[in-house]
């Protein structure tokens, strides 16, 4: 992914994600989200749980958004019938959804807004782009506790949702 930042004024309107967004966070994303004002154009670059969550809540406060997921739907953990339901009603509420696809550059325009490039050769013009990706879990204060972790950090559960 390549950001283009040779024409980009002081203001660049990126929001990342790489955890549950804490107080601060939601702090500094809502005066960024107030500034945008109704109908505005954000992309959410991310179909885990936190770019689908941040997609939502976006849509219901009147902005215009666009999720693009590089795999061929969104909510990776969950089965194929789930994710339908989620995506229909994602789309119910008005969210654009990109999937299979990627981006491959943000170009930062003359009066902030961002070009956002995707694989496919298409692309779309957004005033915040919000990157919901690479999240992993935030468990390194109990690597040894004895808590049995996956290979990605998360806790590891039974079926009953137990840890084991």
């Amino acid at each position: 992914m390549r950001i283009d930042l040779q024409s980009a004024k002081s203001h660049i309107p990126f929001f990342a994600c790489k955890t549950k967004p804490r107080l601060r966070h939601q702090l500094a994303l809502k005066k960024i989200v107030d500034g945008l004002g109704d109908g505005r154009e954000v992309t959410v670059v991310g179909g885990g749980f936190i770019g689908v969550e941040m997609a939502g809540v976006l849509a219901e406060l009147g902005l215009r958004v666009t999720l693009v997921e590089a795999a061929p739907y969104m909510l990776a953990p969950f089965d194929s019938d789930m994710v339908k339901i989620a995506e229909r009603e994602m789309q119910a509420q008005g969210v654009r959804l990109l999937l299979s696809d990627s981006v491959t550059a943000f170009h930062v325009q003359e009066d902030t807004t961002i070009q956002v490039a995707l694989k496919s050769g298409a692309s779309h013009k957004a005033e915040l782009v919000i990157l919901a990706i690479g999240v992993a879990p935030s468990t390194e204060f109990i690597r040894d506790s004895g808590i049995e972790l996956g290979p990605k950090g998360h806790i590891l559960v039974n079926d009953a949702a137990n840890q084991l």
